[in-house]
């Protein structure tokens, strides 16, 4: 039985020489040694799996990822390429590729792609690099109709004779055109008041609607700008004589331009008769006129009264018949 197994198991290495015995637990410590070492390869082999496959499954989730954002973007490419005037050919079965141009028109082409603007043979490959290349852009079909295209097509063509054209004096007291050979041909737009080019304002040689960082006092003012237009009398002596300067009277007398083209136009509402000095400006932003007073540099909401005439005056050291 096994009892009397390790009984006999027992008495057989008490029954050993002591040198007998040393030598045995000595092979026994082996033995133990590299059944331990086998296990920890085994563990090791094992661990060294599971971390393969953790990796391979964050391998293909990433491709999965990765698969389907090209997928994605590679549609968004296409969609735009059909936007800006590209066809998709289809397999006309004889080895060659056919876009139909017009309904019932079937034109024989070199690739997957047409693009009817350019009159080029196109595959998916170069599809991109087309549509952001300069041949494309000239003649996409939907730039040149843009607001950007226009605006910078009107400043373009004033641009060519800039030397010659008449820059008409700004409403806002303290802004003028002001050459800077750095910037090019023709004059900018200056603050005189603050010393700074102004760079918020794109609307054209008419600025009646300019209420930005240096324009008519808005909330879009900046702060330095705001606080000198507030005390506006302490610079007005020196805008002045500096804006005669650069807009001598005698221009006083020519035309002003209209307003850009791509402008809204105010709407034909009919306004009551305003008090001296002051002058009605549409605000595209806001949908609505507001009014200044250009001698003061006063801007406002409100359609100014007598009374507020008055006070204005008052406030100017005025006398004013009530």
């Amino acid at each position: 039985d096994e009892d009397g197994a390790c009984g006999e198991a027992k008495g057989w290495f008490e029954n050993l020489s002591l040198e007998e015995q040393q030598a045995e637990l000595s092979r026994q410590a082996q033995r133990d040694k590299a059944g331990e070492a086998e296990q920890k390869k085994q563990a090791e082999a094992m661990a060294c799996r599971e971390e393969d496959r953790k990796w391979r499954e964050k391998e293909d989730r990433e491709s999965a990822r990765k698969a389907t954002e090209e997928k994605k973007y590679t549609e968004q490419i296409r969609q735009r390429a059909f936007q800006e005037g590209v066809l998709e050919s289809k397999d006309g079965g004889d080895d060659c590729w056919y876009v139909e141009i017009e309904e019932g028109t079937w034109k024989k082409v070199l690739d997957t792609y047409w693009c009817r603007h350019c009159e080029a043979s196109l595959n998916y490959s170069v599809l991109e690099s087309h549509l952001t290349g300069e041949r494309h852009q000239r003649c996409d079909g939907v730039h040149e109709y843009t607001k950007d295209h226009n605006r910078k097509v009107e400043f373009y063509l004033w641009d060519l004779t800039a030397a010659e054209q008449v820059y008409p004096e700004p409403p806002q007291l303290w802004l003028a055109w002001v050459e800077k050979a750095s910037f090019g041909q023709g004059r900018f737009l200056k603050c005189l008041m603050c010393d700074t080019w102004v760079q918020d304002w794109d609307g054209g040689l008419n600025t009646e609607a300019y209420c930005g960082n240096h324009g008519f006092a808005s909330g879009s003012n900046q702060k330095d700008h705001a606080r000198k237009l507030a005390n506006y009398s302490t610079y007005s002596v020196s805008v002045k004589r500096e804006k005669a300067k650069l807009h001598p009277p005698s221009q006083g007398a020519r035309q002003t331009p209209a307003p850009p083209t791509y402008a809204t136009a105010p709407p034909p509402v009919p306004l009551p008769p305003l008090p001296d000095g002051w002058r009605s400006v549409w605000s595209h932003d806001h949908n609505k006129h507001y009014y200044y007073h250009a001698e003061r540099g006063s801007t406002q909401w409100e359609l100014p009264e007598v009374t507020q005439v008055a006070a204005l005056a008052l406030a100017d050291g005025e006398a004013v018949e009530c």
